[in-house]
This record gives structure tokens, sequence and C-alpha cells, in this order.
């Protein structure tokens, strides 16, 4: 009341000014900003240290920040105030579900988690315990506190002429961005870290990184895709030999990024074949020569389009389908081969959220996934498990599968390995 009193004594008192409009502004987007950040971060020097390390992220997340919230900046002070208070409430509890999800799960909040009810439902049958409940009865007490004292605030003389110039700016902003007139990665030369979104989200920050994700949400489907003309196709393949359908052998499949004839390359010469097994192996065996689709990374997308037979051509540029677009089960090879009566493992020497393989396999109906978390003080090559400790983890499979499947009077069951009918995806890093 006293507050109330002053301002219509004192023309110019600073609740009226045009300064104290400015700077409402200005730092409710920002406070915004660093309760998201400080909320997801878990702390207040992280979300610090990321402002000194990638100031351009944050200048652009504070940018998109101003451009929704005084959207609202339109109607009246208190209403503003209001709305305000409610995000900045709602931005806190996005944060804390994304950091609950990440420690849980190992990667934050995606937008694709807000599409698929199911997937959101899973997130908020988290928050049971009470170091969940405590953050949510804070937040609800300060925001009920914040809403309660906005009546103390002194009435302003309302011209929406003189708040126009606001609402123009963030709506030129958003616009913008929303309908693809500037490109937020290509503008300001960001990156979309999506072999790892905790990566991309430390650097990106949490807002400009979710925002990230979502221009690749979705793909077009191509113009002639009719499900009558992929049926002609199929009616008129043929196999180009005879297949006898109870031949089920063992399957081992390899993939190894980092093996490769350096016989190919055209102006070096050698005095031996540095591959000898190999080339004897190409000589006596089935060989043949396959185009991956990406090249220093992206391993991701090869295995994608070797255990689905689909082609990441149709995908949008830098789009990792495992991150992106895998969030449902796939009739995918492991899916195939398990209906043959296969047992299917896969086996990955390297962290097992990598590409989110560990949910992705689930998807893919692997029956195990062994990662580089299950190798029992494995020797290491640098930074890398060695192969030679992934042969021995394929033997070891292959041994397990052998005894298995005496045990079940030799009754079929394969695996990713594959042994007595048993399928086992491998791959090194």
């Amino acid at each position: 009341m006293l507050l109330q009193k002053i301002s219509q004594t004192i023309p110019n008192f600073k609740f009226q000014n045009k300064l104290f409009n400015l700077s409402l502004i200005t730092c409710v987007p920002l406070l915004m900003l660093f309760v998201l950040e400080i909320v997801y971060r878990g702390n207040f020097s992280s979300t610090v240290s990321w402002l000194i390390n990638y100031p351009k992220q944050f200048f652009v997340s504070y940018g998109l920040m101003f451009g929704f919230i005084n959207l609202f900046y339109i109607f009246n002070r208190k209403i503003y105030i209001t709305i305000s208070i409610l995000f900045l409430s709602f931005f806190s509890i996005i944060g804390l579900i994304s950091r609950q999800k990440l420690i849980l799960r190992g990667e934050p909040l995606l937008p694709w988690d807000l599409i698929l009810g199911k997937e959101a439902l899973n997130i908020s049958k988290e928050f049971g315990g009470s170091m969940q409940v405590v953050p949510l009865l804070v937040i609800s007490l300060i925001t009920m506190v914040l809403l309660a004292s906005i009546k103390f605030m002194p009435r302003e003389d309302f011209n929406w002429q003189n708040k126009l110039t606001a609402f123009l700016i963030s709506f030129t902003m958003l616009l913008s961005f929303y309908t693809g007139v500037f490109s937020l990665e290509k503008t300001f030369s960001l990156q979309l870290i999506n072999w790892s979104q905790k990566m991309n989200y430390d650097e990106n920050g949490m807002l400009l990184g979710f925002l990230l994700n979502t221009t690749n949400l979705s793909v077009d489907k191509p113009g002639e895709y009719e499900q009558a003309l992929v049926t002609e196709i199929m009616n008129k393949t043929t196999p180009a030999y005879a297949v006898d359908p109870n031949f089920k052998p063992n399957i081992i499949f390899v993939m190894s990024e980092a093996f490769w004839d350096p016989t190919l390359l055209k102006e070096v010469s050698f005095s031996e074949d540095p591959i000898p097994y190999f080339r004897s192996l190409q000589k006596n065996q089935t060989s043949g020569v396959m185009l991956s689709p990406v090249y220093g990374g992206g391993t991701a997308n090869t295995e994608f389009e070797v255990l689905t037979g689909l082609s990441t051509q149709f995908f949008p540029r830098g789009v990792v389908p495992y991150v992106e677009y895998v969030r449902k089960p796939i009739e995918a090879l492991p899916a195939i081969l398990k209906k043959q009566g296969y047992e299917t493992t896969a086996i990955h020497t390297y962290d097992n959220w990598f590409y989110g393989r560990n949910n992705v396999y689930q998807n893919f109906d692997f029956d195990r996934f062994i990662s580089k978390e299950f190798f029992d003080q494995p020797e290491y090559n640098g930074q890398y498990i060695r192969d030679t400790e992934l042969s021995k983890k394929i033997i070891e499979e292959i041994k397990r599968t052998i005894s298995l499947t005496l045990s079940m009077e030799f009754r079929c069951r394969p695996t990713g390995h594959i042994l007595q009918n048993k399928i086992l995806i491998i791959q090194s890093k």
C-alpha cells in the first residue's frame, strides 16, 4: 500500500517510468533462462560456466526466451507479471523433469518425449520419492508467494501503443525462426550434437538444445510413396536363387568401422599384402563391397541401414535415426530372425547410452545387449577396448549358446552371435 501511495504522489516514480519497463522486459527472460538452466544443471556454478564457455549459445537462448515471454508484454503490467511467474514455474518444472530423466536414463527431456504419451507417463512415474517431491513443493511455494505479491504492485497507466514495439520485436523474432526464415544452426553456426543429447544440452543449453532437436522431429513422406506401389514392387521381386526354408545357419555379423583395405589407395604401393588372411577369405568365401552412408562419424547410421534395410538418404541432413526416430518397436533384422527361432545378442565395446543404443536395441527386439559396462577388466588400446577383447567376448558368447542349446536338447535358439540358430551382431569402436 505504501508503494501505491508513493507512486500516486511522485509522477516519475520508478514503477512507472520507461527505465523500469525496459528493465522488466530484459530481466524477466534472463531470470527465466537462468532458473531453467540452474534447475536442469543442478547448481548455479555450472550455469555460470556454461555462460562463460559458450556465450554464443547463451545469447541465442536469451534471445529466444526474450521473444517468447515478451509476446505477453502487450498486456498490462500485472497480467504480464502473472504470466511470467506461471511460466517461471513451468520452466522450473521442465528443468527438474529433464534433470531427473538425465539422472535415471542418461539423457535429458527431448521433444519426442512430449509427443509420445506413454514415454511422458513413464517419466512422470519416476517422481515418486521424497527427493523429487521436495523440489516440486519448493517451486509451488515460491510460485504462490510471487503470485500473492502481485496485488501489492502499483497500478499501471496502461497504454498498449507504448508496448507495441517490444511486442512486434518479439513476434517477428519468433515468427522468423518458426517459419524457417532464419535457421538457428546456419545463422548462428550452432551444432546439434545428436550423438549425445547430454553433450548437446551441456553445450547449447537446455532451451536451445531442445529446440534444435525439433528441426528433425518429422520426415515428409516422399511424393510417390504409396502402399499399392510398394506392394507391386514386392510382388515383382523374386529370390535370385532357391532358398531352403529349413536352412537356419548360425550368424555372426561383425561391423568394424576401423578396418579397411589400404591397397585401395591408388598412389600407394606395398611390398606385401597388409591383410593376407582377409584376402584369403575373399578368395575362398563370398565377398563384396558395401557403400557406407557416413564417413568419419555417425556410425549409428550405417548400423541402422544394415539392421533395418532402410536408407538414411531420405532423412534430413545430419539426422541420426537412433536418436530422433526409433522410439517404438521396428521390424528390424533381430525381430525378423527371432520369428524364425533365433536368439539375438548385440555386443558393442562402447558405452550403452551412446546413440541411445540401450533403448534402440530394445525396439529392434534384441534379446541381450552386451556393452562396454559388461566387459570385466578389459585391455584397452588408447581410450578404446582392444578388438582382441571383443573376439574373446564373441567366443565366450558362442560357448554359452552352445551349452544352452545342448541343454535345450538342441532346440533352435538363435542369438546375436550365431550358434545353433543364433545371431550375434558385434561392433567394435
